[in-house]
């Protein structure tokens, strides 16, 4: 087999969660999307695809609607997650900021106060060993 075709073959293994299943066949159903553009836009190798999704997603007795819904407040659930862990590493950053502003400035007053010379130079040249 060639490379060319392993890769093929990679490409339309990959999966789709059934969150983005469902948001695809919401959009086709609704009339939003075409199956052409959905095929196009997320990859989809087979025009057959998103027609089979349409029928082996729907639920007896559960709207695409209310499928989306429970999908959406999943992903709802998963942004506020990620909201807070960026909030958090931002607040790691600023004080990791904070503490490097204070070294530099601990070391220029040890410069200053004991006279002695605590950064490297740029210039100056590594040691061989």
């Amino acid at each position: 087999m060639s490379l060319h075709k392993a890769n093929k073959m990679e490409e339309r293994k990959r999966k789709i969660s059934k969150e983005l299943k469902l948001k695809i066949v919401l959009k086709v159903e609704s009339g939003e999307w075409t199956n052409a553009y959905a095929q196009r836009r997320y990859n989809i190798s087979s025009h057959g695809t998103i027609l089979y999704w349409i029928r082996h997603l729907k639920r007896p007795g559960i709207t695409l609607e209310q499928q989306t819904e429970v999908v959406m407040a999943k992903e709802d659930k998963e942004t506020k997650a990620l909201l807070l862990k960026i909030k958090q590493l931002e607040k790691s950053l600023d004080d990791a900021e904070f503490k490097a502003l204070a070294y530099s400035k601990l070391i220029d007053v040890a410069e200053r106060e004991l006279n002695i010379s605590i950064r490297k130079k740029s210039d100056t040249k590594q040691s061989r060993k």
